[in-house]
């Protein structure tokens, strides 16, 4: 990815890839980005959950630092 983009970008790219089902574009993007935030992990996690990656999706929500409702409604 070129410099300059900001983390509205990354997740913008990585909404994107997990909409669509494209599963390893969203993981690649995500290991690829500078900074993650609370929005990120969930864009990530939803893709999974409604992609039929069930377990995957609660991997990653085991593993985000911090969540909020917004991320326990994505979940279940």
């Amino acid at each position: 990815m070129p410099r300059g983009r900001g983390l509205v970008t990354w997740n913008i790219i990585l909404f994107g890839y997990a909409r669509e089902g494209q599963l390893a574009g969203a993981r690649a993007t995500f290991h690829k980005m500078p900074l993650v935030s609370i929005v990120t992990w969930t864009s990530l996690m939803s893709g999974l959950a409604a992609n039929g990656q069930l377990d995957e999706a609660k991997q990653e929500f085991d593993s985000m630092p911090e969540r909020n409702v917004v991320t326990w409604t994505a979940l279940f």
